[in-house]
């Protein structure tokens, strides 16, 4: 009975009615409260299988594992990750709204949660400027931002996906979220951003990622891949005529030589740091 709060949340996660690297790594820490000792490795397996990529998630799960191998009980230990999720959210908020300025016409793609806080901080304080939201087809996560930018009273306008490069030059900067950062520096987030990357970089605008380097996949440190969803064809064509294929990754890569600066919880940086700064903050997570 214990697990089932784990199951839903993982159940949660797969359906995407839980969205956000930092809302799925605190739904999944939350989730554990009620697990007993003996139940702890199934359900942590349980949660990790929920969505492939997803480091944050994986990486917070084994922050509970370091603090309980550090002798701390397992309340004590789902405390603690849950306070490091919390506070680096904060943490790289503070430290992104300084890089929104008055009057900036800003382009983001699909939903994260630490965009949305950083323009919300930033237009809060008195900065006043405007946003485009891309869609972030098929899921149309990009309505997500659009409401709640749109409540908040930031001026926006939503664009379809391949809208991008035809309005980019009308851009100051490019602020996407991340779902993970490899040891490369290579960006994994929500498909079309390596399309946008692509564009901005052609434009000479700039392209920045806001992202905790709680996000950094430290398995990728040892040569393995970021694994890329492919996610329900439904999602894209419900119902498609015979003999059509359809593909739907989740996820694309873009590559560091396409990102201009990366904005963490400790500062700003390039991806090609992203490693490096990991693991000086987190010694834990780098094996």
């Amino acid at each position: 009975m214990s697990l089932r709060s784990v199951r839903k949340t993982a159940e949660n996660i797969k359906k995407l009615e839980i969205q956000g690297a930092k809302n799925i790594a605190l739904a999944a820490v939350r989730s554990l409260k009620k697990v007993k000792e003996k139940e702890y490795d199934q359900a942590v397996s349980l949660l990790k299988a929920s969505r492939p990529t997803e480091p944050m998630m994986r990486n917070i799960l084994d922050y509970i594992t370091h603090k309980k191998d550090e002798g701390y009980s397992l309340k004590e230990a789902i405390s603690f990750a849950e306070k490091l999720a919390e506070d680096s959210g904060k943490e790289v908020v503070e430290v992104g709204k300084e890089k929104i300025f008055n009057n900036y016409k800003i382009l983001t793609h699909c939903h994260s949660s630490t965009v949305m806080n950083i323009l919300k901080k930033a237009w809060a304080e008195g900065k006043r400027f405007e946003v485009y939201a891309c869609e972030a087809r098929p899921r149309y996560q990009g309505r997500i931002t659009a409401k709640e930018l749109a409540k908040t009273g930031i001026p926006v306008t939503l664009i379809v996906d391949s809208a991008a490069r035809y309005y980019m030059n009308y851009f100051d900067i490019v602020l996407v979220g991340g779902d993970a950062f490899t040891a490369e520096g290579y960006l994994i987030n929500k498909v079309g951003t390596g399309t946008i990357a692509l564009a901005a970089h052609e434009a000479k605008t700039d392209f920045a990622v806001a992202i905790e380097l709680l996000k950094y996949d430290p398995a990728t440190g040892s040569g393995k891949p970021e694994p890329i969803e492919e996610r329900n064809p439904k999602e894209v064509w419900e119902k498609p005529p015979k003999n059509v294929k359809i593909k739907n990754p989740a996820f694309d890569v873009t590559p560091p030589e396409y990102i201009d600066l990366v904005i963490t919880n400790k500062g700003i940086t390039n991806p090609y740091s992203i490693q490096q700064m990991a693991k000086e903050h987190y010694p834990w997570l780098v094996k």
